[in-house]
């Protein structure tokens, strides 16, 4: 789990969703990587959120039973700081 600098994004919830259901949830470690364990093969959702950052959910097709499989993912911060202004 990445932030829009490719920052490491730490203790994220991740939930696996599985036709509509939660399955898992998970927290991303110092390096913003988590791990699901074994997965069926079918469509499942997973969700992301962190306190400061836009909460995500992305489909996913996980492959065949018991092979492991990995890939990005990058969440937005919730609001971008202002620049240019000078606080009292």
């Amino acid at each position: 789990m990445l932030d829009s600098a490719r920052a490491p994004v730490l203790e994220a919830e991740v939930t696996l969703i599985e036709a509509g259901v939660v399955r898992r949830r998970v927290v991303t470690d110092s390096a913003g990587r988590f791990a699901l364990g074994e997965l069926t093969a079918g469509p499942i959702a997973l969700r992301v959120r962190r306190l400061g950052y836009r909460q995500q959910t992305r489909d996913v097709q996980p492959g065949a039973g018991g092979q492991s499989a990995s890939g990005g993912f990058y969440i937005m911060a919730a609001c971008q700081p202002r620049t240019g202004y000078t606080e009292l």
